[in-house]
């Protein structure tokens, strides 16, 4: 059960503001921020959250539990040592995931009291939250591997192993498969950003339309402030059962 962040667009003289939510997942090096970056720029009063951001964050307040040899002088988590240690990685992220939710939490009430419209969240783990489900949009990317490692080699150099993403993909691919809600859209990267920005522009159109029709029901009263649960839980197909490592499954 969760809430969904709606508020009525107006209602009588009222004036009141909605956050459309749009959850965007995907492994590695599979388009997530560059679809988010175009999507701002399509969409009128829009804002990103970055959950990889908010991951940092949380790790850098948990220096204590963790131990001083895990950090940067800055105080920032030493992503290039904690690389060879995938395991580590994932069962550390058992303690900071929680509190990488709360922060998001906070990131979304400050964006909606600022008004804006839409919110674009984006994380390769939004699945083990609770923001895919609470999502009123979702966004599946995806890449095939020679893509996506071609594609961080050039953003990291040599700092992650091969390893390193390989094993964290192959968690993703679990979490993925038991997927509780289908995503409304799921996008193969095979081309690059003209090609992101194409998907994009597919997704602002919805949105707009989206947009439209939720005020059209606001006026006419048909939204209240309410939370709005997900009680069901409806499997989904296999994302990624598919021969030619997901190329099948562009929308």
């Amino acid at each position: 059960m969760g809430k969904k962040y709606v508020i009525m667009e107006t209602k009588g003289d009222e004036k009141m503001s909605v956050a459309y939510l749009i959850s965007i997942v995907g492994i590695t090096g599979s388009g997530k921020s560059t679809i988010s970056k175009f999507l701002k720029e399509m969409i009128p009063d829009s804002e990103i959250i970055d959950g990889d951001v908010r991951k940092h964050d949380a790790f850098a307040e948990q220096r204590e539990l963790l131990g001083d040899e895990w950090y940067n002088p800055d105080g920032t988590i030493n992503t290039k040592k904690l690389a060879l240690f995938p395991e580590k990685y994932h069962q550390w992220s058992h303690v900071t995931d929680p509190r990488v939710s709360q922060m998001i939490d906070g990131d979304i009430e400050q964006i909606t009291a600022k008004g804006k419209k839409v919110i674009i969240l984006e994380w390769y783990a939004l699945t083990r939250l609770k923001f895919w489900n609470q999502a009123d949009l979702r966004i599946l990317m995806n890449a095939n591997k020679a893509d996506r490692h071609k594609r961080l080699s050039a953003r990291h150099g040599n700092r992650f192993p091969e390893s390193f993403y390989d094993t964290r993909d192959e968690r993703l691919k679990a979490d993925y498969t038991q997927l509780s809600v289908a995503p409304d859209f799921t996008f193969v990267n095979e081309a690059g950003f003209e090609e992101i920005r194409s998907y994009a522009s597919q997704v602002a159109q919805y949105v707009e339309r989206e947009l439209i029709v939720r005020l059209d029901k606001s006026i006419r009263g048909d939204i209240s402030l309410i939370q709005q649960t997900n009680d069901g839980i409806i499997k989904c197909g296999n994302p990624f059962d598919t021969p030619n490592d997901f190329t099948t499954l562009k929308k």
